[in-house]
């Protein structure tokens, strides 16, 4: 099994608030597994530098 942890600068996070990890300071951000994760309401939250969608169209048109 492939594990981040073992990268540079890794970092492992626990949360409730699945929001949250949105709302943090990154250079990449994929969003992969849900449909309108980015969207309307937390768009304008986003710290990543870049966003690379992933399957099942995470970004709605109001994100965009």
């Amino acid at each position: 099994m492939n594990d981040l942890s073992k990268y540079p600068n890794s970092e492992e996070t626990d949360t409730k608030d699945p929001s949250y990890l949105l709302r943090r300071k990154c250079d990449i951000l994929a969003p992969c597994a849900t449909d309108a994760t980015l969207n309307m309401h937390n768009a304008n939250h986003i710290k990543a530098k870049i966003v690379i969608e992933g399957a099942n169209g995470p970004t709605t048109f109001n994100a965009d």
